[in-house]
């Protein structure tokens, strides 16, 4: 499976917010956003979200975009490959065994 971020809004906004909520200083010191808040705030638009969704599944991978600020996308590796133009690898981590997956290379089409 593969995520997909799309385009986060308001980052700018975000790291303000995080700043005055950090500073002892500031009024809003401490009063830290909920996920819920957090998503308001950055995730991109439900349209957007839908249109990748709508995309993946058209091209024949399965897709969900409940999460708001990803989009989880599964298929076969030769499908993923094929659907973006990418060649897929994994990667295992020497210490602890973890193993990612990641496109190395990619092609704009």
């Amino acid at each position: 499976s593969t995520q997909s971020t799309g385009n986060q809004r308001n980052l700018d906004v975000l790291a303000e917010e995080t700043l005055q909520r950090a500073d002892p200083n500031d009024a809003m010191y401490g009063k830290w956003l909920t996920h819920t808040q957090v998503l308001d705030l950055v995730a991109p638009d439900d349209k957007d979200v839908q249109l990748v969704v709508d995309w993946a599944r058209a091209n024949g991978l399965q897709a969900d975009g409940s999460r708001r600020d990803v989009v989880l996308v599964q298929g076969t590796r030769s499908k993923v490959e094929s659907v973006l133009s990418a060649q897929v690898r994994e990667w295992e981590h020497a210490t602890t065994g973890t193993v990612r997956v990641g496109a190395c290379s990619h092609s704009r089409t």
